[in-house]
């Protein structure tokens, strides 16, 4: 290539991973995610990310590879830390009159006063926070990180494959679904949800 075109497939290309990263940051920004976790090479410049407040956790593992025990590990330990303070953070909500005995039921909290009445209460809750998770792709590495955590929270091997693969079409590669489907379940977790 000359020079010039050169110079404007290096400007297209810079616009293009632009654009890629707004949509990207502004997807994280809607879903409400404050934890990233990148599971390949850094492909993409951080600071916009972190200025919005999300933290970026590196996870990487070679490409069509399951990944090794001591990512397995940093990614549980992340996805258990998160959950526990969305627990600890709903367990601080409070109504008007506290001597009633209160049950929550997500944004709604119940109020039993006595066996015939039942009050309920609306309260403001803030969006619980989530983590988001990648790979170059989005079809082998997050995957499987993320059907782990299914694993570990109490959903079967299979039911984990299948409901990746109903979101993404084409995830999960044949030794990524071995490796899944042999995976055992190591803590004893209540359990998790999917947004």
């Amino acid at each position: 290539m000359s020079a010039p075109v050169d110079s404007i497939m290096k400007q297209t290309i810079k616009v293009y991973f632009y654009l890629i990263n707004s949509k990207f940051l502004q997807d994280l920004k809607r879903n409400n995610c404050d934890i990233l976790v990148r599971t390949c090479e850094k492909t993409y410049n951080e600071e916009q990310i972190v200025s919005n407040g999300i933290n970026i956790i590196e996870l990487a593992f070679p490409d069509g590879n399951s990944p090794p025990r001591k990512v397995i590990q940093q990614w549980l330990k992340i996805v258990s830390a998160h959950r526990l303070s969305k627990i600890q953070s709903q367990s601080l909500l409070t109504t008007e009159d506290d001597s009633d005995q209160m049950q929550s039921d997500g944004n709604v909290i119940k109020s039993e006063q006595s066996s015939s009445s039942l009050k309920t209460k609306k309260i403001k809750q803030k969006p619980s926070k989530r983590i988001g998770i990648h790979c170059l792709a989005g079809l082998g590495r997050a995957p499987v990180l993320v059907a782990i955590a299914l694993i570990e929270f109490g959903m079967n091997p299979e039911q984990a494959i299948n409901l990746i693969r109903s979101q993404r079409v084409g995830a999960i590669n044949h030794s990524q679904a071995q490796f899944i489907l042999k995976y055992k379940k190591r803590k004893s977790f209540s359990k998790c949800s999917i947004f």
